[in-house]
């Protein structure tokens, strides 16, 4: 395949790409700056374009994340939203990402970071295939259980929405809450919580 044809594959699939994944496929930068110039596509943020003709998704910001942040998990209101699981609708994706990694500003989306502790963050994550670009993200019971734990930042209500949500539409079992809430040091708190779903 030439130059010209895998430059035309990838704008037309309509998803966000890196410079760094054109310059892997031996595509020269000249040709990007080029398509620029011509209007065949957009630069949305430092190093990623889309095709100016792409139709934007609710999953165009989890990919472009996921090409700046190749080690972020979508996280909290974000995975929420991406499991079905809450009526929010966040004005930004969060990304969790381990201590002391560095992490880049995005011009956009917006991100919220939240950091997390080497066992924290490597536990409960699932790898999604969103119109060929891989997303890492919580999974819906951990992602509950993160809710309750960052309830200071994103609301109590919204953590007991996703656990009554979660619940509803079986998710998950009583015993995977139960064990990821202790793995989590979040059992005593969200006891109270799952003792009134329970009479319900």
């Amino acid at each position: 395949m030439s130059i010209y044809e895998k430059l035309k594959s990838l704008v037309a699939s309509n998803r966000p790409f890196s410079a760094a994944e054109t310059t892997a496929m031996g595509i020269p930068t000249q040709a990007l700056v080029e398509l620029c110039r011509r209007g065949e596509i957009e630069r949305l943020c430092r190093g990623i374009y889309i095709s100016s003709r792409a139709e934007f998704t609710e999953n165009t910001s989890f990919q472009i994340v996921a090409e700046r942040v190749p080690s972020g998990v979508i996280c909290l209101l974000s995975a929420l939203q991406f499991h079905g699981i809450t009526t929010q609708l966040p004005n930004r994706v969060w990304v969790a990402t381990k201590r002391g990694t560095w992490h880049p500003e995005i011009d956009y989306p917006p991100v919220q970071y939240v950091t997390l502790s080497e066992g924290m963050y490597s536990s409960g994550i699932e790898e999604h295939n969103l119109g060929g670009v891989n997303i890492k993200i919580y999974s819906v019971v951990r992602t509950v259980v993160d809710c309750f734990k960052f309830r200071n930042k994103i609301g109590l209500d919204v953590a007991i929405e996703a656990l009554k949500e979660g619940r509803n539409k079986k998710m998950f079992t009583a015993d995977q809450l139960w064990h990821v809430a202790k793995a989590c040091r979040m059992d005593k708190i969200m006891h109270p919580y799952q003792e009134t779903l329970n009479q319900h």
